[in-house]
């Protein structure tokens, strides 16, 4: 397990919005490391809330980039917005939808996950043979979060 980093968080109360805001932000920052998985009991109810927070936060950092008069600022922003719009979500394993950059998925579809994962985030508790099987196809210093109650 020693080729990837674990970071452990937190789970954010039992509210699905607050979870979904922390993933969008983390999503942010961890976007161009790669394609990006979420572990989740509920996949398809966590996609259409976590979907609705990266379009907030599309046109948060849309509206910063109008304010800003910072050429190089204005150059970064609009370079995180194409990535940005270019994001696909879905709730099929990744050799259904190869396009894809941001897998939701059940536990019991982590062996369908490709190697081509950077980040995994892992919002349910996961027995330790499926964890370490998730931590397997993750790329080399990729990253698995999870969240703790």
């Amino acid at each position: 397990m020693s080729r990837v980093y674990i970071e452990q968080r937190t789970r954010p109360n039992t509210r699905m919005n607050v979870l979904a805001a922390d993933l969008v932000y983390h999503f942010y920052v961890r976007m161009p490391e790669g394609k990006l998985v979420v572990i989740a009991k509920e996949p398809f109810l966590l996609l259409r809330v976590v979907r609705k927070h990266w379009l907030r936060l599309e046109r948060t950092v849309y509206r910063e980039r109008a304010k800003t008069l910072d050429s190089h600022r204005i150059a970064e922003l609009s370079k995180r917005l194409a990535m940005m719009r270019q994001f696909e979500f879905t709730a099929r394993p990744p050799k259904e939808a190869p396009h894809g950059n941001i897998f939701f998925l059940e536990e019991s579809q982590i062996e369908t996950i490709t190697t081509d994962i950077a980040t995994a985030y892992v919002a349910m508790p996961l027995a330790e043979e499926a964890f370490a099987q998730l931590c397997q196809k993750i790329k080399q210093k990729g990253l698995v979060v999870t969240y703790v109650d």
